[in-house]
């Protein structure tokens, strides 16, 4: 696969394709192929995390997958004053 999550976090992360409904759950310390959903390969390319399935919290806003970088990503817990930072390194 071209790409490919790996997960450093000392918890799963759950990885959404944007304007998708399916949810990748990345277990920590583990590797998972992505694929792209519904012909989605001509679109803009971005991705959406959460530390759940987005019961407790939010999803982040969209990131480019395929630009070669490191994003920080603030994750909110619902109703609450709860953040999570998360880099994301993108090789």
């Amino acid at each position: 696969p071209r790409f490919l999550l790996v997960n450093r976090a000392a918890r799963p992360v759950f990885v959404q394709q944007v304007s998708s409904s399916e949810v990748l759950e990345v277990p920590s310390g583990a590797s998972v192929p992505l694929h792209w959903y519904r012909g989605e390969c001509h679109k803009k390319r971005q991705l959406s995390l959460s530390l759940d399935r987005a019961n407790v919290w939010n999803w982040t806003g969209g990131f480019a997958a395929d630009v070669v970088g490191s994003v920080f990503l603030r994750m909110t817990r619902q109703g609450s004053t709860h953040v999570y930072f998360m880099r994301v390194d993108i090789r």
